[in-house]
């Protein structure tokens, strides 16, 4: 879970400095945005369901 949370934070990281700033040469820089920021909405979702299912079986599940 801490790779998926990692990469999901470094990917956004990415997408910020890209769209925000023209530090990175142009070959780094992508072009086709919808994709990329669809690509970090399913890594965000995942990472958060993924996190409250772990809270649910180590902290509810085993009270019931």
């Amino acid at each position: 879970m801490r790779f998926l949370g990692g990469t999901a934070e470094l990917l956004g990281l990415y997408i910020v400095i890209v769209a925000g700033t023209r530090v990175l040469p142009e070959l780094l820089r992508f072009k086709h945005w919808k994709r990329w920021m669809r690509e970090e909405l399913t890594l965000w979702v995942t990472v958060v369901l993924t996190g409250v299912g772990t809270y649910y079986a180590w902290y509810i599940a085993p009270f019931r």
